[in-house]
C-alpha cells in the first residue's frame, strides 16, 4: 500500500506466474535438499505402517508417523491427509479416537519436510486381506507409476503422461482420475494437473520436480470407490527418479 501511495504512476502487476515458472526447474541443490525429505518421509512411514494394526486408535499410527518424521530431523509443521474405514475415498486433516479394525483400508497422502522443501507419498494400508476391488486398483496403479515414470522424459508432454496411465486402466472396469501429477517442493508448485486442458501441453524438463499419483476410481451404486499410491519424482534426462526407497 506504501508503495502504490509513493509511486502513484507505476502499474503494479502480479509476479506470480513469473516466479512460478522460475520453481518448476530445481537446482542440484535444492534436489539434495528434497532428497533428505524423501529419507525422512521414510523414516515416518515405517514408523507408521509398524504401529497400524487391528485396536490401535486412528491417532496412534498417526502420532509415530510424526514422530518418525522428527526424530529424522524432519521440519514440522507439514500437510498429513489421512483417513481409515471399510471404504474410505477421501481423506481428512485430522485422525479421529475410532479404534481401527480387521478389514480395515487406511488410505493418506503424507508430506516429509527438510528446511522448507518438501516430498510426498501416498502409502494405503490394508489391515487385513483388502477388498477385491482395493487390490485390483492398487496394483493398477503401481503399474502405471513405473509406465508413467519411465515415460517421464525431457519433451514429452502430461498429456501423453496421462494417455500412458489411461492404457493402463482401459480394459479393466476402474478409470483414471484426476489429478494425476502436481508440481512439489517448495510448495504445490506448477504444473498442477486439475483435469482442466491447459496442463495437457506443458512440456516435461529435466529438473521438474512432481508428485506422481496415479488413482483407479470406480462408482458401484454411485459412490467413490478409490486407491492408489503415489511418489514424488524428480525428472533426469534418461527419466523419473523417486526421492524414497519405500516399497511401492
Amino acid at each position: 500500500h506504501r508503495i502504490v501511495e509513493a509511486l502513484p504512476q507505476a502499474k503494479l502487476v502480479s509476479a506470480s506466474d513469473l516466479v512460478a515458472g522460475v520453481r518448476q526447474i530445481k537446482s542440484a541443490e535444492e534436489i539434495v535438499f528434497m532428497q533428505k525429505a524423501g529419507a525422512i518421509l521414510d523414516a515416518g512411514l515405517e514408523a507408521m505402517v509398524k504401529a497400524t494394526r487391528p485396536g490401535v486408535k486412528e491417532y496412534e499410527p498417526y502420532a509415530d508417523l510424526v514422530h518418525g518424521m522428527m526424530r529424522a530431523g524432519g521440519d514440522y509443521l507439514t500437510m498429513l491427509y489421512w483417513k481409515s474405514g471399510k471404504a474410505p475415498y477421501r481423506t481428512e486433516h485430522i485422525p479421529t479416537h475410532k479404534v481401527l479394525q480387521l478389514g480395515d483400508v487406511v488410505i493418506n497422502e503424507l508430506d516429509g519436510r527438510y528446511c522448507g522443501y518438501f516430498v510426498q507419498a501416498i502409502h494405503p494400508i490394508s489391515l487385513g486381506p483388502p477388498p477385491k476391488d482395493y487390490e485390483e486398483m492398487f496394483k493398477l496403479s503401481v503399474e502405471a507409476f513405473h509406465r508413467v515414470a519411465d515415460a517421464m522424459k525431457p519433451g514429452v508432454s502430461f498429456g501423453y503422461l496421462w494417455e500412458v496411465f489411461e492404457k493402463v486402466v482401459k480394459d479393466s472396469p476402474y478409470q483414471a482420475r484426476h489429478p494425476s501429477f502436481h508440481g512439489v517442493g517448495l510448495g504445490e508448485d506448477e504444473p498442477m494437473d486439475l483435469g482442466d486442458p491447459s496442463w495437457k501441453d506443458v512440456i516435461i524438463q529435466e529438473g521438474m520436480t512432481m508428485m506422481l499419483q496415479p488413482t483407479p476410481v470406480h462408482y458401484p451404486n454411485g459412490k467413490m470407490r478409490r486407491v492408489g499410491t503415489g511418489e514424488s519424482v524428480f525428472v533426469t534426462k534418461n527419466g523419473a527418479e523417486r526421492f524414497t526407497k519405500r516399497k511401492l
